[in-house]
């Protein structure tokens, strides 16, 4: 899918840190555009791939009973530019929580070195509201795909549980 901005969980540690990471490939379409003969990875790309991850940590944290979504940044540093040809690595912390919003921060990597930080704060509300019971099979696939092979800590059983019962 084209605005799916994760290959794979590699670590996550429930309720407090994800590690995520990307190829970024000279074969996405934005690429052409952004810019001819210099690509580049959009900053907004980027902080949709800091978001994504932060979604995955805090929904599987809470067995998917709490939809994540960014509510504001408060606030992003972009240190480096991000190219193609080379993996991303991005890592987020729990900061802090209360019962509907969470803040987080993050760092990006790519060959070692930081590309961008950013401090995030994502809102949650119940997850029903937000994905409808029919496209519960398309969620699974995706996270299916993000977690495969992740070292899962502190987690009492799979956190995918809860959307492949889900129904049932």
């Amino acid at each position: 899918m084209r605005f799916l901005l994760l290959d794979r969980v590699n670590r996550l540690e429930r309720a407090k840190l994800i590690e995520a990471s990307r190829s970024v490939s000279l074969t996405e379409d934005y690429f052409t555009e952004h810019f001819p003969g210099n690509p580049i990875v959009p900053a907004s790309l980027l902080f949709e791939s800091f978001a994504q991850a932060a979604t995955c940590l805090l929904e599987t944290s809470c067995s998917f009973r709490k939809k994540a979504v960014p509510g504001f940044v408060h606030s992003a540093k972009f240190h480096r530019l991000v190219i193609p040809g080379h993996d991303l690595s991005i890592q987020m912390t729990v900061e802090s929580s209360t019962e509907d919003a969470t803040m987080v921060s993050g760092i990006a990597r790519q060959r070692d070195q930081r590309c961008a930080t950013i401090k995030l704060g994502m809102i949650t509300a119940p997850f029903d509201d937000f994905v409808p019971r029919p496209f519960r099979s398309f969620y699974l696939a995706i996270y299916d795909i993000w977690l495969r092979g992740a070292n899962l800590e502190g987690f009492d059983s799979d956190p995918l549980e809860a959307l492949r019962n889900d129904g049932e």
